[in-house]
């Protein structure tokens, strides 16, 4: 049995690679890619939160009359 292994060695050893490197790059990439992505999303929010006008919804004073007769009226008053 011996004899078998000593037939499987080589004359110069090939150099060991490191199994570390690919999931470590691949772990970068897909830390990368979410922080991208948290980062659309934060900068989206932002975008709508400072971009629209502060009295745009709460504001029923530019409404039509009929309109802001409905607001105020109940879903069983509505006939």
């Amino acid at each position: 049995m011996a004899f078998v292994l000593f037939l499987f060695q080589t004359a110069t050893p090939a150099p060991v690679s490191s199994p570390e490197k690919l999931p470590a790059w691949l772990t970068l990439i897909y830390v990368l890619g979410l922080a991208l992505v948290a980062l659309l999303l934060v900068a989206s929010l932002i975008r709508l939160w400072f971009g629209r006008s502060p009295a745009g919804v709460t504001a029923p004073a530019n409404l039509s009359k009929e309109i802001r007769k409905r607001l105020g009226a109940t879903s069983t008053n509505r006939g």
